[in-house]
């Protein structure tokens, strides 16, 4: 059987003994550093908490993607929801106002299981883009488990709040 190579791809050579897998590696270990290095911040925005220094206002929201039969009224939960993220914002002096040019977003998805309640919370902060698609800057999420009483807007909210404000905080210290 007749050894493969990767001598038809651009700055390669031809086979030599041994040499063959690390070549292609290395050639293909290259161009994927060259694509992905500049667009780190666009696919990692977890890592992109920078993009925050500065930033003084943000429209805030919160909302439920998923609801898997979860024993309670999901639009109640919602609104409520929204509220308690919007004032636990406020409450740590991040300014929430609808006319910011960016958004942040509280997304949870929940579940009901026969221990509680399964839920993911993720925190989006987009800039806003009048001529296209919204930039996604940074982002962080979780999954938790509660037992059913103890699931609750404000819990899930305050979620997302400690979470944002903990890496806004490090970017915009209070002085």
């Amino acid at each position: 059987m007749r050894e493969r190579d990767c001598s038809q791809w651009p700055g390669t050579v031809g086979p030599r003994e041994g040499e063959t897998i690390r070549r292609c590696t290395i050639f293909a270990l290259a161009l994927v550093l060259l694509i992905a290095g500049p667009l780190s911040a666009q696919h990692f925005p977890d890592k992109n908490g920078s993009i925050l220094e500065g930033m003084t206002s943000f429209d805030a929201r919160a909302f439920v993607a998923g609801w898997l039969s979860v024993e309670r009224d999901r639009d109640s939960f919602q609104e409520l929801m929204d509220r308690d993220f919007i004032l636990s914002l406020r409450r740590d002096g991040v300014r929430v106002e609808e006319v910011a040019p960016n958004f942040l977003f509280c997304i949870i998805s929940a579940t009901q299981v026969p221990s509680g309640v399964v839920f993911t919370w993720d925190v989006h902060y987009f800039l806003f883009n009048p001529e296209g698609v919204h930039l996604l800057m940074w982002e962080t999420g979780g999954i938790v488990t509660r037992p059913p009483n103890d699931f609750s807007p404000k819990d899930t909210a305050q979620q997302c709040a400690d979470a944002f404000v903990s890496e806004w905080l490090r970017w915009n210290p209070r002085d």
